[in-house]
């Protein structure tokens, strides 16, 4: 039996509630674009309760059951970063360990990031993580069996 929710992420199998899959695929054109060429990034901005979460948790759902592993879908918030410092450094512009540490871990290449300027380049459309023009791809995890390419890599 299904229960009214007023709170939190919405469970369409457990509570009332109205699929907006047209919202949904809205922003999965957007997000997606042309597989091949890109898509675009977006904010989602709405009062409180309205259903943002709810529709980042369909684009995450979505995306490899569409796709596979043709996109890394990667959700994180800097609102866990706040008051977050390394008591050793006091400079602001180091990234804080366990936040390269999650990067380095999702992210295709396994890249470091020790600044924020290098996590600003892991998306810069030249020579980030997912720069196509350039012909960029994520290293081989095993490099045996992998093509020798003279591709640009600029994340280790």
């Amino acid at each position: 039996m299904r229960n009214f929710h007023s709170y939190g992420p919405v469970d369409c199998e457990q509570h009332f509630c109205v699929a907006r899959r047209e919202l949904v695929e809205q922003g999965l054109t957007q997000l997606i674009g042309h597989p091949q060429k890109g898509g675009h990034y977006f904010t989602i901005w709405a009062p409180r309760q309205t259903g943002k979460t709810w529709l980042i948790r369909q684009f995450k759902q979505e995306i490899p059951q569409r796709y596979g592993e043709q996109f890394t879908v990667f959700h994180f918030s800097f609102g866990n970063l706040r008051g977050m410092t390394d008591a050793s450094v006091s400079d602001e512009k180091i990234v804080p360990q366990i936040f390269s540490r999650l990067l380095e871990g999702l992210l295709p290449g396994k890249p470091q990031t020790n600044d924020w300027e290098d996590f600003h380049q892991l998306f810069a459309k030249d020579g980030g993580l997912w720069d196509r023009l350039n012909g960029y791809s994520p290293p081989c995890p095993v490099p045996a069996s992998c093509p020798s390419s003279k591709k640009r890599q600029t994340v280790n």
